[in-house]
């Protein structure tokens, strides 16, 4: 998904990661990777939905502070 976007071919790394968490929905690496993306393609809605799900889990995500600096930069 990231060499997608990294190609401007968003639709098609969002629909990528979208896979890969189906594969692991448990994943938060996944999960922030997909609001990086939605934040990239514009879609800050669906990015903030993301953000909020990793946040809910607390310590038990332990990226946080990525999570935190994301939702400030939208």
């Amino acid at each position: 998904a990231q060499l997608q976007a990294q190609g401007k071919q968003l639709e098609q790394a969002l629909a990528t990661q979208r896979r890969a968490i189906a594969l692991a929905p448990g994943d938060g690496q996944l999960r922030l990777t997909l609001a990086r993306l939605y934040a990239k393609a514009g879609d800050r809605t669906k990015a903030v939905a993301e953000l909020d799900r990793l946040a809910a889990l607390g310590e038990r995500f332990p990226g946080q502070a990525q999570v935190a600096r994301l939702r400030e930069s939208l």
